[in-house]
């Protein structure tokens, strides 16, 4: 095997799962204090995060190898592209993958938040593939800060907002900057949110000066809307901006692709405010490609693209969307809706192993209960799987117990 370790995999898969039950726990018992809609709202919440991170519904993919990072589906899949330079993984090698049958996307879930760090990073090397910077550009590595407002994790974010729309707007960021991506990211601290930027620039020369005079007049103007006192600390009154020139533009699609918050941060803020982000109905855009780094559909592209659209039609039908589950919670009790969840992750493990078996030649794909069975039993013969080759079996058990072995 290689660095990425059979313990450090299951380490990482319990240590999501229970951060993710922890969150549900808590987001559970904050709903006994509140109104009626807020509190079924809250309960639906924590049922989907706690099936998205029930052991039935994590995957493991034993002694896989890819047949094409290309061909991995963006549900299924653990290990990006990305993942295995950092990791050392090649193509041709062997590796324990891991994954979700169902996901529940909310950016409470730690699982699902690790995997949009994961998209993200692919949008990212796509972007900066794409890019032929002239003789006079460069690329840079440049951290946005804010003084802590002391404010909900919403006013904090729509302040950063603020400051950010105004800046991309000033005369120096539209004649130098070619192109980039932006991604936030905050901390929680004893004065509150400590929100920042991470952004990859291409661009002409920038004073340094410059850069960080222009910021801080568009984050003052940002707290000066919202009636807030802005006060900076540093001797020049000049925010903190960080640059790092970079060679290659790739060591730092890392850093910009953190996740947006650590798991253990939820657990750290204020109830009030994981009230606030658990009722958000869609969250606002955490990551952004602009300039050059934006993707733009080719005219070949367009062509071949198919018309799904058959509302016209005299016989075609409308499209029909889902029911968004919030607006489900007064039609049915929360105990019909986990069996939905239930049922939902059920329908997904068939999709799912067909789905693996075209992109993964692996020697078995079992869930985490699955894994923690033949662990135990690992010693003793077992009647589970007796109809398997011998050759077989002894890989299989060898297998689950090497990344059962903590």
């Amino acid at each position: 095997m290689n660095v990425y370790s059979d313990k450090k995999l299951v380490s990482r898969i319990k240590a999501r799962q229970s951060f993710g039950r922890e969150i549900a726990t808590e987001l559970i018992s904050v709903s006994r204090s509140c109104y009626p809609d807020t509190k079924l709202q809250l309960e639906f919440l924590a049922a989907r995060i706690l099936v998205c991170n029930s052991e039935r519904n994590t995957w493991i993919g034993i002694d896989s190898l890819c047949r094409g990072y290309h061909h991995l589906p963006k549900s299924t899949v653990a290990l990006r592209l990305s993942d295995y330079h950092q990791a050392g993984i090649h193509l041709d090698e062997r590796y324990h993958a891991t994954g979700r049958y169902w996901r529940c996307n909310s950016k409470l879930c730690p699982d699902c938040l690790a995997r949009q760090s994961r998209q993200t990073r692919t949008k990212i090397k796509a972007a900066i593939d794409r890019q032929y910077p002239r003789s006079y550009e460069r690329y840079s590595f440049v951290t946005f800060t804010i003084p802590n407002p002391n404010l909900s994790l919403i006013l904090t974010r729509e302040i950063v907002n603020r400051a950010w729309c105004l800046f991309r707007k000033r005369k120096m960021c539209v004649s130098l900057l070619r192109g980039g991506c932006k991604a936030e990211e905050f901390t929680v601290t004893a004065n509150g949110f400590h929100y920042h930027l991470h952004c990859i620039f291409l661009h002409r020369f920038i004073l340094y000066s410059e850069l960080r005079r222009v910021w801080t007049e568009c984050v003052e103007t940002a707290f000066n809307e919202v009636n807030h006192p802005f006060v900076c600390n540093n001797k020049d009154k000049l925010l903190s901006v960080c640059v790092r020139k970079l060679d290659d533009a790739s060591d730092a699609v890392n850093e910009v692709c953190k996740y947006i918050t650590k798991f253990d941060s939820w657990s750290k803020i204020r109830r009030s405010d994981l009230v606030e982000i658990a009722l958000i109905r869609r969250w606002h855009r955490m990551f952004e490609l602009f300039g050059s780094f934006a993707p733009h559909e080719s005219a070949s592209d367009s062509k071949l693209s198919p018309i799904l659209d058959t509302g016209s039609l005299t016989d075609g039908t409308s499209h029909r969307k889902s029911a968004y589950w919030r607006d489900r919670i007064h039609k049915i009790t929360l105990h019909e809706y986990i069996n939905e969840l239930e049922n939902a992750v059920s329908n997904a493990i068939d999709y799912v192993y067909a789905d693996l078996s075209r992109i993964l030649d692996t020697v078995f794909i079992l869930n985490f209960l699955d894994v923690d069975e033949i662990c135990k039993n690992v010693d003793r013969n077992m009647t589970k799987f007796s109809g398997l080759d011998q050759s077989v079996y002894e890989t299989l058990r060898h297998s689950c117990k090497s990344i059962t072995a903590i």
